[in-house]
């Protein structure tokens, strides 16, 4: 695809990511649409309280995290519209992640977590997922990254439970599967 840009999230990006999960995200699945990208920043228990509150009170909490830039992550535009986003930071900066034993193994500085991918629904199964990856690879190069990771489910039937990005992005981005879990692969990815 053409004309698509690929910028790093930032706060002065905030008006974008609102307005993208505000109307654009889930606008074919109006039932996740209260989670603003923001669940693994807590923990289970604060999880449970946050996924049954009102939308509002979600996106209330996703401005608290941008404003003190926990969250981080790319947007995808076409034509000065978002058409995607995707989650993605230092392992350690999940709290959803360092609370499963399981995932974190070598929990450290120099491994980032992918989480989340969000596509406009007129705009999936067009590469945009695989440019947002290309990217983050890109400026792992520069930033002290060693190691790529993103938890796919096993069995996702659908671009909602497929939310992490399927296994097979991973694997044609040269992802390896480091470790199998009951729901999930670690992909892994070194920055070369």
């Amino acid at each position: 695809m053409k004309d698509i840009i690929i910028k790093k999230f930032s706060p002065e990006l905030m008006d974008d990511y609102l307005f993208f999960f505000d109307n654009i995200g889930f606008s074919d699945h109006e039932d996740w649409s209260w989670c603003y990208c923001t669940s693994y920043y807590f923990d289970d228990e604060i999880g449970k309280i946050l996924d049954h509150s009102a939308k509002t009170g979600m996106r209330n909490e996703a401005i608290l995290l941008i404003k003190n830039k926990m969250i981080n992550g790319y947007l995808a535009y076409q034509n000065d519209e978002v058409i995607g986003w995707c989650n993605v930071n230092k392992k350690n900066s999940y709290i959803r992640i360092t609370n499963r034993k399981e995932l974190c193994d070598d929990i450290d500085n120099e491994i980032k977590s992918i989480v989340c991918f969000l596509i406009a629904p007129n705009m999936r199964g067009k590469g945009i997922a695989t440019k947002i990856l290309k990217k983050i690879y890109e400026d792992s190069k520069n930033d002290g990254t060693k190691y790529i990771e993103a938890y796919p489910l096993k069995n996702g039937k659908n671009c909602f439970e497929e939310y992490p990005g399927p296994i097979k992005l991973y694997e044609n981005m040269g992802f390896i599967k480091y470790k199998e879990l009951e729901n999930e692969i670690i992909m892994r990815k070194e920055i070369e």
